[in-house]
């Protein structure tokens, strides 16, 4: 652990690098926030320099950098468009919800992949990343448990609701297909890592690490 300072910058270079652990514990407050989490609405926002967030956005925006966009939940995505909302009840199963597309709230993750690559010039200095929730299994029975996964979401018994798809030393996790959806529409420019891996958080961003330089070079 390390001494946080009561001001944190806005983002870190290599003087303080070390500051990592203080920019990167957010956390969350569910009393006064909607209870879904919506990483895919964040992490655009953050990086739209023509959003809310534009003065940020274009000083962290490099032209002649890669942009890595790392996400990391137990949760599946569940980003809605302006101005849906999900009901508090239905947030552990928000993304059986369906997308704009499909008369539903949720943005589709299409949108998100053409809105990534857009933030820069050439779109395959864009790399995404994600440690998520998926099935631990191999081959067919990875399926087999996604599908598992979505009819007890679907229901009506209240106590499947907290159906969890993968259990590890980290705890549980719901299927983020969301995020498996975006990571495998960037190709060999993304990478998704189970949050579940009995390996571990430190393994994963290793993996990430290394396709990122591989890429870069």
């Amino acid at each position: 652990s390390i001494d946080c300072p009561d001001a944190l910058p806005e983002f870190l270079t290599g003087d303080n690098i070390d500051l990592f652990p203080c920019i990167a514990t957010v956390g969350v407050q569910d009393g006064r926030c909607l209870w879904y989490e919506q990483p895919l609405n964040a992490g655009y926002m953050a990086l739209d320099p023509g959003g809310e967030q534009a003065e940020q956005a274009k000083r962290f925006l490099r032209e002649d950098a890669y942009l890595v966009i790392i996400f990391v939940t137990d949760e599946e995505d569940c980003s809605v468009a302006t101005p849906n909302a999900i009901s508090n009840e239905n947030r552990a199963r928000c993304s059986l919800a369906g997308t704009t597309d499909e008369g539903g709230p949720l943005v589709p993750v299409a949108h998100f992949v053409n809105r990534f690559r857009g933030l820069k010039d050439d779109p395959g200095r864009v790399i995404v990343a994600a440690i998520a929730g998926d099935s631990t299994a191999t081959g067919p029975q990875k399926e087999v448990d996604r599908q598992a996964y979505r009819e007890s979401k679907e229901s009506p018994a209240t106590c499947h609701i907290e159906t969890t798809i993968c259990n590890g030393p980290t705890g549980v996790a719901d299927f983020s297909s969301r995020l498996v959806e975006l990571t495998a529409s960037f190709g060999p420019n993304g990478t998704f890592t189970n949050i579940c891996d009995g390996d571990g958080i430190e393994l994963a961003l290793t993996r990430i690490a290394d396709n990122i330089v591989s890429i870069v070079n």
